[in-house]
């Protein structure tokens, strides 16, 4: 078994280690391994996002109320809006590897940094959702 430092960490060190390897890839096969170990870590944290989740049903119907009033991703299935930001970078790290010209590169950078943001606000938006409920508990 893991020690629990390790085992939290997992999904970030995939992440990290997955993204490095497709961005900076000499190879084909380096390039897919590099993918395969980012989106294995996108899938892994996604997967412990959902379950360590407190919201309630009536604060997710909220939220999806929200989604819908403010933009096109609330169309979009509940899996594939967890794993757009990460499909984002994906595109950014295809975008690197597909072209040396520099509007390219910026693009992907572009792309790696929405993904970045997005995930940011969220996790802030659910801490914040998460310690309002303490405090209302309470």
């Amino acid at each position: 078994m893991l020690p629990k430092s390790i085992y939290e960490l997992m999904p970030f060190i995939c992440l990290v280690a997955g993204g490095l390897c497709a961005s900076f890839a000499t190879s084909n096969l380096m390039f897919l391994g590099g993918l395969f170990l980012f989106i294995a870590g996108a899938a892994i944290r996604i997967m412990r996002s959902h379950h360590r989740r407190l919201d309630s049903r009536e604060n997710k119907r909220q939220q999806q109320r929200l989604r819908s009033n403010l933009s096109l991703s609330a169309s979009l299935p509940e899996p594939l809006y967890e794993a757009l930001p990460y499909l984002y970078m994906v595109v950014s790290f295809v975008l690197l590897q597909a072209t040396s010209d520099l509007i390219f590169q910026l693009v992907a950078v572009t792309f790696f940094a929405v993904g970045l943001f997005v995930l940011l606000m969220r996790r802030r938006s659910r801490i914040d959702k998460k310690h309002c409920d303490k405090h209302l508990e309470i």
